[in-house]
């Protein structure tokens, strides 16, 4: 969608692609951060280009996340309300795309895996640094689960997988092309 076809009216002078359009409409205030906020996107994206991602552990993938927020706080140094708003804009929308992608795979895994993920992937908070290990016990304990070392490397497997899908979308130039309601 082009962003000046907003149905409005009203055109926005800088695309932020990081941020939905349904929530972008909302910052045309912030033009002179969104343009901020744009450049460390594009920076992340090319210093991210040529890391790999085959066999690399959840915890590195939120790292790379992370960094992402990070730089985006930066950005808007000037305004930490706006920053919080943003990175917690991005961060709802990495979750949602999270638990559309494990909706999507569920099919065939174990319930009380799926669960834990679900779990998981609801408390999970991007913009902090995590132990992902740890993070997936509390929330097996949480729904009520003794997990087998089995379960815990199944567990972050899929979780991996999921991670992965989300860390692609990053890279690409419209990353909530297809997320729905984002």
């Amino acid at each position: 969608m082009n962003p000046s076809e907003n149905g409005g009216g009203d055109s926005l002078a800088v695309w932020c692609p990081l941020i939905p359009m349904n929530k972008l409409k909302t910052m045309i205030h912030h033009m002179v951060i969104l343009e901020q906020v744009n450049a460390r996107y594009d920076d992340w994206r090319a210093s991210m280009r040529s890391k790999k991602i085959v066999g690399v552990h959840v915890g590195v993938l939120l790292d790379r996340v992370r960094i992402l927020l990070m730089g985006i706080g930066i950005a808007c140094a000037s305004n930490r309300n706006l920053a919080d708003t943003l990175q917690g804009i991005i961060s709802d929308c990495l979750r949602k795309s999270c638990l559309d992608v494990l909706d999507k795979i569920k099919n065939g895994k174990p319930a009380d895996v799926v669960s834990v993920i679900q779990r998981f992937l609801q408390n999970l908070r991007f913009t902090r640094d995590i132990f992902p290990e740890e993070e997936i016990e509390k929330a097996s304990m949480a729904v009520g689960i003794n997990m087998s070392q089995a379960t815990q490397s199944l567990i972050m497997d899929i979780s991996a997988t999921i991670l992965k899908a989300i860390y692609v979308r990053l890279l690409s130039p419209d990353p909530w092309q297809f997320a729905d309601g984002c």
